[in-house]
């Protein structure tokens, strides 16, 4: 019998424009679980953090450490 491999759990930094469609995509996927999400504006991070089921961290570092990975979504100008 094959044991099942653990869920990659993921985050999503940054929850702008394009941030919103990352967790919407990302909530969505069997193959992690989105663990939560990060954004200097925690009012819209808890907002968005409800309606996919998920949670809004207060600090970047609380979120780093319970994930495996995470997804950077900031503003073009500051790739």
């Amino acid at each position: 019998m094959q044991s099942k491999k653990p869920k990659l759990k993921i985050g999503v930094i940054g929850v702008g424009h394009m941030g919103q469609y990352h967790v919407n995509v990302l909530s969505s996927m069997l193959s992690h679980r989105l663990i939560g999400i990060y954004d200097l504006n925690l009012d819209h991070a808890e907002q968005l953090a409800t309606k996919y089921e998920t949670r809004a961290f207060a600090s970047l570092d609380q979120l780093l450490n319970r994930v495996d990975a995470v997804t950077i979504a900031v503003p073009t100008n500051l790739h």
